[in-house]
């Protein structure tokens, strides 16, 4: 059986956007093209995704190993020796959301991301996404993370939690490859990296 994983190494602030500490949290969603997942029409992999995922808050330069809950490890069913594998990773600072509206925005964004893939698989179009199409998957993730944050608000919560960015990496794949990861997520003065290693084996 084939296995694809991610394990992530360390999470660093280079840049951090408050006066005092940054607390970050990261979204993690796995993706995975299989025969099993062909079946099950379920081709996103969700991780933990409340605002101290990361365990803390951190001061600029500081880094943090990242906990083993948001690495992937997943067996793999390829269809005539093929497979899609790959990791999305949405950077966010902690305001005043709460665990329960982000639990929601995140499931809203694995949604967009899943019924994205779906749709493609449904046409036969394994290609590599375009440019254009990635910009309109962003904004459907966009549109549907503000709805749902939207829906969840209340008077107590008087600042959004901020996006940094995102990062992603997606293979196609039909051997035995490592890939090392090196993501960056920067918006204005904050910039943070994300370091580990993807690998697919047969």
């Amino acid at each position: 059986m084939a296995k694809f994983s991610v394990n992530w190494d360390k999470f660093t602030v280079i840049k951090k956007h408050d006066i005092d500490r940054d607390a970050p949290y990261l979204w993690v969603i796995g993706v995975l093209v299989d025969a099993n997942t062909l079946s099950s029409k379920n081709f996103v992999i969700r991780k933990p995704s409340g605002h101290d995922n990361l365990g803390g808050k951190f001061k600029k330069g500081e880094s943090t190993a990242v906990p083993k809950k948001l690495n992937i490890d997943e067996e793999v069913k390829p269809i005539l020796g093929f497979a899609v594998c790959g990791v999305i990773v949405i950077a966010w600072e902690n305001a005043m959301t709460t665990d329960r509206v982000i639990a929601d925005a995140y499931d809203a964004a694995a949604d967009a991301i899943n019924e994205f893939i779906r749709k493609r698989v449904e046409s036969a179009n394994l290609q590599p996404p375009t440019g254009g199409e990635l910009d309109a998957l962003a904004a459907q993730i966009e549109e549907d993370v503000r709805d749902t944050i939207r829906d969840g608000w209340t008077i107590f919560q008087l600042v959004a939690d901020h996006n940094i960015g995102s990062a992603n990496c997606l293979l196609f794949l039909q051997e035995h490859d490592t890939k090392e990861l090196n993501f960056r997520f920067t918006k204005k003065t904050t910039d943070y990296r994300l370091e580990g290693e993807l690998k697919y084996t047969l």
